[in-house]
């Protein structure tokens, strides 16, 4: 793990050549920002892309869309009367050369910078940009003039990777609700309590070797993942009696409820771990055999996942109501090793079928939508853990 975060700490966003220039400074809520324009051969030199095969949960941003690259580079190509909103970028050891003007009625100041070879820096929107921009240069160098506004955002750590919180939630602000998908959205927001809990019960999770690799935080499970950060903070939100997020995010901001809420949860895991064969699926390397097996497991689909949020919420209920042990915090979850007894290792069961949680469509085996709630009220029979009104109710 330390190696691992050193390795993130070296990966610095470099190139070849200082960029002098001259911007605007101004003051916002995150602190100082300097607007800018540069040369779209400027911008394509000075601000390349985050490297695309970094593991997700080590990026700052997600990968600029494909599609929207493209379409980026037909805008360019085929017109001649294009413009652009501006970018942003995060930039370090950003260097101040010269001041040449003071605005004293609004306090804004142009000033000349040198942005260093050496300094690392990111585009935290506008990769798209940059990308499709690129393309358009190497058919149409005409275009290398033409100019883009830049919003060029300092920090005072000389790699990215130590204000990596900050850059991550200035992603999270410009994207919430609309092109990042949800995962994407969770992850990089900081700023609200069940955001900051998924992210952090994701990677202690994942501490585990069966648990490795298995939740997708773009949203976009691959090879030996099995479930979406989206997916886990609905968990989570039935685990904690399916409060709505805003209730929990208020409940969150006291460190000793955080605290409290991520211990219980970690402890559900590690009795989790050994109660099913999750490794059959994380450690999968073929990805028609990875596809394959989390066909055929129902502990794989979400329903089963969000029936495990009711089950220990029903189990904590206990906890609360003096009905379930629990020394110095340590809860007993000693039913969950029953659970590899209950077929949910094999989708086609016909369990599944009677308790109406899998239903036959056209010739093919299909899970029946919200059967969650059916499916925990099943478990918590079977493993004899009193069933909560919450989860009496349809």
């Amino acid at each position: 793990m330390i190696d691992a975060q050193i390795e993130l700490k070296q990966q610095k966003i470099t190139v070849e050549h200082d960029l002098a220039f001259v911007g605007m400074t101004g003051n916002e809520g995150i602190g100082a920002t300097v607007a800018t324009r540069l040369t779209y051969a400027q911008f394509v030199a000075t601000f390349p892309c985050e490297d695309e095969t970094k593991q997700v949960k080590d990026r700052y941003q997600r990968n600029a869309e494909n599609s929207r690259v493209k379409g980026i580079y037909r805008y360019l190509v085929e017109r001649r009367n294009t413009v652009f909103p501006s970018v942003t970028v995060v930039v370090c050891d950003l260097a101040t050369i010269a001041k040449r003007f003071v605005y004293t009625n609004s306090g804004i100041e142009i000033v000349e910078f040198n942005l260093p070879a050496t300094s690392d820096r990111i585009l935290i929107d506008g990769q798209g940009r940059v990308s499709g921009i690129a393309l358009a240069l190497a058919e149409c160098p005409e275009l290398a003039d033409y100019h883009i506004d830049v919003k060029v955002i300092p920090v005072p750590t000389a790699t990215l990777y130590e204000s990596r919180t900050f850059i991550r939630q200035i992603f999270s602000d410009f994207h919430a609700g609309k092109k990042p998908n949800s995962s994407q959205t969770i992850f990089f927001d900081s700023a609200t309590g069940l955001s900051r809990l998924t992210n952090e019960l994701a990677d202690l999770i994942e501490a585990t070797p069966c648990f490795a690799n298995f939740i997708a935080r773009d949203g976009k499970p691959t090879v030996g993942q099995i479930f979406t950060l989206a997916q886990l903070t609905n968990f989570v939100r039935l685990a904690l009696g399916g409060k709505t997020k805003a209730v929990l995010d208020r409940e969150l901001a006291d460190v000793s409820v955080y605290d409290l809420y991520l211990g219980a949860l970690l402890q559900f895991f590690d009795a989790l771990a050994t109660s099913l064969p999750w490794a059959s699926i994380t450690s999968q390397q073929d990805n028609k055999e990875w596809l394959a097996a989390k066909a055929n497991s129902l502990f794989c689909y979400a329903i089963t996942f969000y029936a495990f949020g009711h089950v220990i919420h029903c189990m904590l209920a206990e906890v609360e109501a003096g009905k379930r042990q629990c020394v110095d915090g340590l809860i007993d979850f000693s039913e969950l090793s029953q659970l590899d007894n209950l077929a949910l290792d094999d989708f086609a069961d016909e369990i599944w079928q009677d308790l109406d949680v899998t239903h036959t469509i056209e010739g093919a085996l299909k899970v029946v939508r919200g059967s969650e709630k059916r499916l925990a009220r099943y478990l918590c029979n079977e493993l004899r853990i009193k069933v909560s009104r919450q989860l009496l109710k349809d």
